[in-house]
């Protein structure tokens, strides 16, 4: 008997359509642009404009061993128009568009026997699919019909594959705890990165039965609650160096993030200027307005889906050996950096703007996700301020979410 495959996907996956020129922070700016040779070539053979653009914007990178777009002056892919529209597509249709532009914000991860599919955050109007959704997300696997989702797929070995079953058995327990809503955001991310740590070195030394050991004792409702009240009676946080953490971690991301705003750069500058004059106390006033029961209902569920979506699809990204525990701190980053703009927002315009939280979450959501080669750096800078240490990420997240 042929084995079986499936497609893995949030329930909102198929209801994704561009909103092209409509788009509050367009993908075609900011950022690497990769190019495949086959479409190197077939650009640079167009005749007229178009001919003329691929010749002086596409260039090869040794470093990485492939073509990208050279950005305008105006920081955009030299085929967008005024409008914010391709010039490929209105010139040729949208069949000459090139692989990365086809298929961002989707993307997929072919497991041991499962072709996951999902869609990139940094896309705002994806945000905007879930952003007024009160149910939490789900997600739907079905079997592949043959030849109705082709994909290639590399032979992996029988070890290989009980090590992926194994990542997603971890990853669907945490799934699981995120969207535990007997419990405040703040410590469902504190207890997801807690746990993720203490796992992180038999993980990495594939002893499976230790972790099992851990994650069971760990996520043991009893054990949950205990620690949860024990959190309640004894913790208190000092709102000055929450302040003083938080603003770190923003100002440590400051020039990335700017360098990434593209047509939302006023946005970003009036961010940074908002913060340049931020201090403990309005921070602590903006705090309280933002632990309102209704604003914080509204924002932990958005940041509850916001986690999901972030640990789902990039949990088993192995970029390093302990994979688990550096991706849970992006997510958690993710958080962090996204509070602290929702602060700086709330002080410029005393409310926070549905339309300018939707685009923070696709920056921030492009920055940490989407540009970790160029901002590895950041993060061991941070490490080595001891920023990213349990007892200060506590601190930070502590009744901020």
């Amino acid at each position: 008997m042929s084995k079986k495959y499936y497609t893995l996907k949030a329930d909102y996956y198929d209801t994704f359509s561009c909103t092209g020129s409509e788009c509050l922070y367009h993908c075609c700016q900011a950022w690497n642009i990769a190019i495949s040779e086959q479409d190197y070539l077939k650009y640079t053979t167009y005749e007229g404009e178009l001919g003329q653009i691929a010749k002086d914007s596409i260039y090869y990178s040794e470093d990485a061993e492939v073509y990208f777009m050279r950005l305008n002056d105006h920081n955009l892919c030299p085929f967008c128009n005024k409008e914010g529209l391709c010039k490929i597509i209105l010139d040729k249709g949208e069949k000459d568009l090139s692989y990365t532009c086809t298929i961002f914000p989707r993307y997929a991860l072919m497991t041991s026997d499962t072709l996951e599919r999902g869609v990139s955050l940094g896309c705002p109007h994806v945000v905007e699919l879930f952003y007024d959704r009160e149910d939490p997300v789900g997600f739907e696997r079905i079997e592949m019909i043959e030849g109705t989702d082709a994909f290639e797929k590399d032979p992996i070995s029988e070890q290989e594959a009980q090590i992926i079953e194994f990542d997603i058995q971890i990853r669907e327990l945490l799934r699981t705890w995120l969207q535990n809503r007997s419990y405040p955001m703040w410590y469902r991310l504190f207890s997801f990165i807690s746990v993720l740590d203490k796992i992180s070195q038999a993980h990495q030394n594939r002893n499976d039965a230790l972790v099992c050991q851990m994650l069971g004792s760990s996520l043991n409702e009893n054990y949950l609650q205990a620690v949860y009240e024990q959190f309640l009676n004894q913790f208190q946080v000092d709102i000055r160096t929450q302040f003083l953490l938080q603003s770190s971690i923003f100002e440590t991301y400051c020039k990335s993030i700017l360098n990434i705003a593209g047509n939302q750069s006023k946005m970003i500058k009036d961010m940074i200027l908002t913060h340049a004059s931020m201090t403990a106390e309005s921070y602590q006033q903006i705090q309280k307005q933002l632990n309102h029961r209704e604003i914080k209902h509204r924002l932990e569920i958005i940041n509850e889906h916001i986690a999901v979506e972030d640990w789902f699809h990039n949990a088993l990204l192995a970029r390093k050996s302990d994979y688990l525990y550096a991706n849970g701190v992006e997510i958690i980053l993710v958080q962090i950096l996204l509070h602290y703009m929702r602060i700086l927002i709330y002080q410029q315009y005393g409310k926070i703007d549905r339309e300018l939280d939707i685009v923070s979450i696709s920056i921030v959501e492009r920055v940490i996700m989407h540009t970790r080669d160029r901002n590895t750096g950041l993060i061991e800078k941070l490490e080595k301020k001891e920023l990213l240490s349990r007892g200060h990420m506590l601190l930070m997240l502590y009744d901020s979410f």
